[in-house]
C-alpha cells in the first residue's frame, strides 16, 4: 500500500495579511495596507549640473522605481512601485502600498532613478522607514541626495573627439567593490561624450565599455578601459578616454553541421539583438569581444548548415595576458511537436581550450563544429487529478512552441529568440570528456518538444520525446538529462476564475543518470510524474488588487512515485497567475489555481495593490508551506491545515483513514468526508481545537478510482478540504518473461546475456520489475534459473522464471605472435615505427596476439 501524506501549513499570513486579533475573524484574510510617501530629490546647486539635468540639457529623472522590503517572523515582505515624474527633471514625489500592521513594521527603502531619457540609472542609498501601523496616518520619508556627475569624453591618439557607436558605463565606489551604483544603459549610439549622475562625495573605479562599428556581424569591436576618480559633490569630473586605431584583425573559420537532420533557419530580429539561426558565435574575446555569423537556409532543400566565417576579429593579443575566443553554434531542426532546438558545447568554455586569434591571422576549426549524433528517447507520463464536472484538467492544456506558428510552416514563431519554450524536455552537456573524447560536452544544452495525449481513462498524459545530442569533432560526449518543464494554458476567455491555468513549471530529476552518447547510439531515459491541483484565494477587506500570482517558488519530493518507483526530484515554479487578470478587474477577491507534481513546497505569492494616489505596487507576500499528494485537489484556508493520510492505491477493499486538523486554536465545528459524491459522512462535531480523527472506508468496483474528500469547517465558516483518489486493486500484475535462453561462452568465465521481462498492472499502467540475476550479468557456464518479480502500485505481486544456458563455444586453433621482454616495463604498440605509441596496460609476458592481428609494432617503456 502507498501512502502520501497531505500538509497545508498556511499559519495566519495565507495569502495578503495578517489575521487581525477576534474571534469573528479567524476564517478571513485582512490586507493591512498602508502607504509610504515622500519624494526623492538630487540636492544640487551648481547652475552648470543643473542646466545639464534640468533646462535646457533635460537629462535628469525620466522614471523611477521604489523598493521597499521587510522582515517579520522569519518571512520576507517586499513590495516596489512605479514612478513616472512630471515636469521636474531633479525630483519625484512617489507613494508605495505596503503591509502594515497595528505593532507597526519597519521598512528598508531606497530608489532606482532613471535618467536622461531612459539612458542612465541611478540607484540612491538604503533607508529604513518609521514602523508602518496599520490604521495610522502614511509614513513620510525622504530622499535627497547630492550628485557629481562624470563627463566621459572620447578622443582619438591625436585628442579630437571620436565617435563611438555603443558602450556602457559603470561606476563601482571602491568602499563597496561589488556593488553597482550608477550605470549607463547601452541605449546610445554615436556620441562622443556621456554624461552619468553619481552620488557625490565618493570615489569611483570606472568600467568603461565603448564600441567602434555598427554590427556584431561584421565590424563592431569592443574596447575597455578602468579608472579611478573622485566625484565630489555638486561637480563634474572630466574623464578623457582614447579610441585606439584599428587593428591588424583575424578571422575563424570552420564548418557546421548536426550530421542527419535539417537544419532549420530561423528568422530572427537583428535590430532588437537576435539574429537568424543557424548561429555561430565567438565570445568573450579580448575586451569582451563578440561576433556572430548565421547561415542561411531554404527548406525543404538546402539546409541552414554548411560553411563559415567570424571575420573582423580582434587579435587575442589586443589585452594583457591574450584572451582567447569562446565559440559555439546554435541550431535548430525537425518540426511542429518535435521541434528541437540545440546549442552545441562550446570551446574555451569548461575543460575545453579557447580560441587563440593571431593578428592578421584565420583560424581554421574545420569539422569541430559537425556533430555525429546519438539519440535519446523516452515515455512521458504526467497523471493528474480526476477531471470534474465543468473543470478540464489542467494537463488538456499542456502548450508546446510548435503549436505557436501563424504560418504552418512547422516552424515555432519567435523561436529565434526564446529558442523552444513551454512544454519541453531538457538536457545539458557534462564537462567531462567521455572515453575516447578529446573536448567536453560543457556549456551544450537541447530543448525538444513532445508530443501525446491526454488519456481519461486514467486521468494522464501521455506522449513521447526523441532528442538529437552529440559532442564536438563527431565525438563520443557526456549528457545528462536536465528538467521537464511544463506550461499549462487552459485560460477561458474572459477569464473563468475557477478554471483559469496559466502556470510554468520545471521538473529536475536527480536520479537522472549521466548518459555516454555515441554516434548512432540509441538511449532511453522515461519521465513520469504525479501532479496535484492547488487553489489559492486571496482576499482583502481594505483596497483592491489585481494579477494574484505565485513566483519563484521552490519545491521538492523524495521517496516512491505513483508508479511504485524511487523518485528524488526538485520542483521550480516560475509562476501560476490568477485572477482577476486586470488593473481595471481589480476587486478584493482573487483565486489563483496551479498544477504543481507532487511534493513539499515553499511557495511565494504576489500581487498587485492598487495604490491611492493613482498606480500600483507589485507586493511580495509572507511563503505558504503545503504538501501536494499525488492526484490531490487543495484548498486553502487560512487557520484550517488538514494532514491527511491516505492511500493512492489500495489492494483490500476496507481502508482506514487517519488524519488531524490544526486551527490556530480556533474551534473546528465539523469534519466531514465524501465518497464517491456520495452524502456528507460526519467524522465528528464540536471536534474543538487541533482535533485529531480516523474513520474506516469500503472502496468500491475492481480497477476502480474512489474520489476521497475530506473537509473541515469552523465556527465561523471557514472550510479547508483535501480530495484525492484511492484505487481498488486486488489482482496479481501481468508479467511476461522470454522463453529459455541459450548463449555460447564469450570467454572462460561464461557470456553477458541481455533479456526484456515486462510487466503491467492488471488495471492497466506500469508495474516495477526486478529479475534474480538481472538482465547484463555475467552467467556462467551451464544452466541458471532467472525469477522476475513484477510489483504494482498496490503491492500486488507475481512471478516469472526462465533458464538461461551458456554452452562451450566451438574449439578452435589458430597461429598467434608472441612477444616476451623481461625486467619489467611497459609494452606499447603502434601503427607505425615512428609512432604514435599506445600503452597496452596490464600487458604481461609473455603477450600473444592472434596471426591475423600481427601486423604491428612493440616496444617496452620503463
Amino acid at each position: 500500500m502507498t501512502t502520501t501524506r497531505i500538509l497545508l501549513r498556511s499559519l495566519a499570513w495565507l495569502a495578503l495579511g495578517i489575521i487581525v486579533a477576534g474571534p469573528s475573524l479567524h476564517a478571513q484574510i485582512i490586507a493591512n495596507p498602508n502607504q509610504i510617501r515622500g519624494t526623492v530629490r538630487f540636492s544640487n546647486v551648481n547652475p552648470a549640473i543643473l542646466s545639464i539635468l534640468g533646462v535646457p540639457g533635460h537629462q535628469g529623472f525620466t522614471q523611477a522605481y521604489v523598493y521597499a522590503s521587510a522582515y517579520l517572523g522569519g518571512d520576507a515582505l517586499s513590495t516596489y512601485t512605479l514612478v513616472n515624474p512630471t515636469t521636474a527633471r531633479t525630483s519625484t514625489d512617489y507613494e508605495i502600498t505596503v503591509e502594515s500592521s497595528p505593532s507597526g513594521i519597519p521598512y528598508a527603502v531606497s530608489a532606482q532613478v532613471y535618467l536622461d531619457s531612459l539612458n542612465d540609472v541611478y540607484w540612491t542609498l538604503s533607508t529604513t522607514s518609521a514602523p508602518v501601523v496599520f490604521g495610522a496616518p502614511p509614513v513620510t520619508l525622504n530622499f535627497a541626495e547630492c550628485a557629481g556627475l562624470i563627463d566621459v569624453q572620447f578622443v582619438d591618439p591625436g585628442g579630437n573627439p571620436a565617435t563611438v557607436t555603443g558602450g556602457r558605463i559603470t561606476a563601482y565606489p571602491v568602499t563597496t567593490p561589488s556593488s553597482i551604483q550608477a550605470q549607463t544603459t547601452g541605449n546610445r549610439s554615436n556620441y562622443t561624450r556621456e554624461y552619468l549622475a553619481v552620488r557625490g562625495g565618493e570615489t569611483y573605479r570606472l568600467h568603461i565599455e565603448y564600441q567602434t562599428g555598427t554590427s556584431l556581424l561584421t565590424d563592431r569591436i569592443q574596447y575597455r578601459q578602468v579608472v579611478v576618480t573622485n566625484v565630489p559633490c555638486d561637480q563634474i569630473v572630466v574623464v578623457r578616454c582614447v579610441v585606439p586605431p584599428p587593428a591588424n584583425l583575424g578571422r575563424i573559420v570552420g564548418d557546421v553541421d548536426m550530421q542527419g537532420e535539417f537544419e532549420l533557419p530561423l528568422t530572427g530580429f537583428a535590430s532588437a539583438g537576435y539574429y537568424d539561426k543557424t548561429l555561430v558565435e565567438a565570445w568573450i574575446g579580448p575586451f569582451g569581444n563578440t561576433r556572430l555569423t548565421s547561415l542561411p537556409g531554404s527548406p525543404p532543400t538546402v539546409p541552414s548548415s554548411g560553411a563559415f566565417v567570424l571575420g573582423s576579429l580582434l587579435p587575442s593579443d589586443a589585452e594583457t595576458p591574450p584572451v582567447g575566443y569562446s565559440v559555439y553554434a546554435q541550431m535548430a531542426f525537425r518540426t511542429n511537436r518535435q521541434f528541437q532546438y540545440f546549442v552545441t558545447p562550446a570551446l574555451g568554455y569548461g575543460a575545453n581550450a579557447s580560441v587563440i586569434v593571431p593578428p592578421g591571422a584565420t583560424v581554421n576549426l574545420s569539422n569541430t563544429f559537425v556533430i555525429r549524433p546519438g539519440y535519446l528517447r523516452g515515455r512521458v507520463v504526467l497523471r493528474g487529478p480526476s477531471e470534474l464536472p465543468g473543470q478540464p484538467a489542467a494537463l488538456r492544456g499542456l502548450a508546446f512552441s510548435g503549436d505557436a506558428d501563424a504560418n504552418g510552416d512547422g516552424i515555432p514563431d519567435s523561436a529565434a529568440i526564446y529558442g523552444n519554450f513551454w512544454s519541453v524536455v531538457s538536457a545539458r552537456g557534462v564537462d567531462r570528456r567521455a572515453p575516447g573524447a578529446t573536448l567536453s560536452a560543457a556549456y551544450g544544452s537541447a530543448t525538444v518538444s513532445f508530443d501525446g495525449t491526454y488519456n481519461t481513462a486514467n486521468d494522464s498524459f501521455e506522449g513521447a520525446y526523441e532528442m538529437v545530442l552529440g559532442g564536438l569533432r563527431g565525438e563520443p560526449s557526456l549528457w545528462k538529462p536536465e528538467a521537464l518543464t511544463l506550461q499549462f494554458r487552459a485560460a477561458a476567455s474572459p477569464p473563468e476564475p475557477e478554471t483559469y491555468f496559466v502556470n510554468l513549471v520545471s521538473i529536475s530529476d536527480h536520479l537522472a543518470p549521466e548518459l555516454e552518447v555515441v554516434p548512432g547510439a540509441l538511449l532511453t531515459n522515461d519521465l513520469a510524474y504525479c501532479l496535484g491541483e492547488v487553489r489559492l484565494r486571496f482576499r482583502s477587506a481594505s483596497g483592491t488588487f489585481f494579477q494574484p500570482r505565485v513566483r519563484f517558488s521552490n519545491g521538492a519530493f523524495t521517496g516512491t512515485d505513483f508508479q511504485g518507483q524511487p523518485a528524488d526530484y526538485s520542483v521550480y515554479l516560475d509562476a501560476a497567475f490568477g485572477t482577476p487578470a486586470y488593473d481595471y478587474q481589480a476587486t478584493n477577491e482573487g483565486l489563483v489555481v496551479m498544477a504543481v507534481p507532487q511534493g513539499t513546497y515553499r511557495l511565494s505569492p504576489y500581487l498587485n495593490l492598487i495604490n491611492p494616489g493613482g498606480g500600483y505596487s507589485e507586493t511580495e507576500l509572507p511563503a505558504i508551506d503545503l504538501t501536494v499528494g499525488c492526484g490531490q485537489r487543495i484548498a486553502l484556508e487560512p487557520c484550517l491545515q488538514v494532514a491527511l493520510d491516505a492511500p493512492t492505491c489500495s489492494n483490500s477493499r476496507v481502508v482506514p483513514i487517519t488524519g488531524s486538523v490544526r486551527s490556530c486554536s480556533n474551534k473546528v465545528a465539523s469534519v466531514t468526508y465524501q465518497l464517491n459524491g456520495g452524502a456528507p459522512q460526519t467524522v465528528c462535531t464540536d471536534c474543538g481545537p487541533d482535533p485529531v480523527f480516523g474513520f474506516a472506508i469500503a472502496l468500491e468496483g475492481e480497477c476502480a478510482d474512489n474520489t476521497l474528500v475530506v473537509t473541515a469547517t469552523d465556527i465561523d465558516g471557514g472550510t479547508a478540504s483535501v480530495s484525492t483518489v484511492i484505487r481498488f486493486n486486488a489482482q496479481p500484475p501481468r508479467i511476461t518473461c522470454p522463453t529459455n535462453l541459450v548463449a555460447d561462452c564469450q570467454g572462460t568465465n561464461g557470456a553477458v546475456v541481455n533479456f526484456t521481462v515486462t510487466a503491467e498492472s492488471a488495471c492497466g499502467g506500469a508495474a516495477s520489475v526486478v529479475c534474480d540475476p538481472p538482465a547484463g550479468s555475467l552467467f556462467p557456464a551451464g544452466t541458471t534459473l532467472v525469477t522476475c518479480t513484477a510489483t504494482d502500485p498496490c503491492g500486488n505481486q507475481s512471478q516469472c522464471t526462465f533458464k538461461v544456458t551458456v554452452r562451450p563455444g566451438p574449439l578452435t586453433i589458430e597461429r598467434a605472435i608472441c612477444v616476451r621482454w623481461s625486467c619489467g616495463g611497459t609494452l606499447q604498440s603502434a601503427d607505425n615505427v615512428e609512432g604514435p605509441w599506445t600503452d597496452l596496460p596490464g600487458a604481461t609476458s609473455p603477450y600473444c596476439v592472434p596471426a591475423s592481428e600481427a601486423k604491428r609494432f612493440y616496444r617496452v617503456r620503463d
